[in-house]
């Protein structure tokens, strides 16, 4: 299950797509203009049946109808062989879309992790030699000027994650930047990083920021993202209540056509979880005239 980490990373993607060209742009040396129009694609890049094919951000660059690059940013905490093939197939599925350049920001929490993804990735399609551009601390600016922060806040925002346990000054900042945009632009802001953070980290953000944000999310952010979460949800609620409609329906039915279920019965109908069992007694149901017919 993702974590709010990776969720809230992905999240500063979503709102301000173009914050991934300035990455690649600025410190991954991709030419590619951190000015360019970008949107927020579809992530479903499954065109088969597949256990996990689902890139975390996807961002088209350029008009809708003549991209000029593909961008897919993913969030890694740890290093995992398999993964580095996805994010090969990852780069080649976006490129069968558009016909375009296809860029994989990565990035990890740590400079190995960094390095890990950064290498080479080969794969079986002979000549195809995968490069993600692997973002760590390392590689994230020192921004301790505020003037600087305010200009690149999601850069600012990064910086502190990165390197605000070593680097103070950096969370001065950020805070400092964060006073010259809209209170409902700097809470978003100073949430999202207070999330991304070490907990040593969101201790001094408290601090430095006290009286002035809540948090963690504000009610505000939280109901920005709730439609959101419940569609990502939804599949997984609808899963773990189905054994418990499908009881439901089993003794609905049973009251409908006024068979009596006494109590036992109903304790044994609605501690079932089993699927099958389930759906056998609803179709019992329907012509049942006792209890005892329910169970054969």
């Amino acid at each position: 299950m993702p974590s709010p980490h990776h969720d809230s990373l992905n999240a500063v993607f979503r709102r301000r797509p173009t914050l991934a060209l300035e990455v690649l742009h600025d410190l991954c040396g991709v030419r590619i203009s951190p000015h360019s129009p970008a949107r927020v694609e579809s992530n479903d890049f499954n065109t088969r049946p597949s256990d996990d094919f689902t890139p975390d951000t996807v961002i088209t660059v350029g008009p809708p109808r003549a991209p000029s690059h593909g961008v897919i940013v993913e969030i890694q905490q740890t290093r995992i062989a398999a993964k580095r093939t996805q994010l090969a197939r990852y780069a080649a599925s976006m490129w069968l879309q558009i016909r375009r350049p296809v860029h994989v920001l990565l990035f990890a929490p740590d400079d190995k992790t960094a390095d890990y993804y950064a290498a080479p990735i080969s794969t079986s399609l002979p000549g195809y030699t995968f490069h993600a551009h692997s973002v760590g601390p390392a590689r994230l600016p020192v921004v301790t000027d505020p003037a600087e922060a305010a200009a690149h806040i999601e850069i600012a925002m990064f910086s502190v994650h990165a390197h605000g346990q070593t680097h103070p000054k950096t969370i001065n900042a950020f805070a400092e930047a964060l006073k010259k945009f809209p209170q409902e632009h700097s809470e978003a802001y100073a949430n999202f990083c207070w999330n991304i953070s070490a907990p040593a980290i969101r201790t001094m953000l408290e601090a430095v920021m006290k009286n002035a944000t809540e948090f963690p999310l504000s009610a505000k952010i939280i109901d920005e993202a709730r439609p959101e979460i419940i569609a990502r949800a939804r599949p997984r609620i609808i899963a773990e209540a189905r054994p418990e409609i499908e009881a439901e329906a089993v003794l609905t039915v049973l009251s409908a056509r006024g068979v009596a279920v006494d109590e036992a019965t109903r304790e044994r109908v609605l501690a079932c979880t089993d699927l099958t069992t389930l759906g056998g007694w609803l179709k019992a149901s329907a012509t049942a005239t006792s209890a005892d017919d329910l169970f054969g």
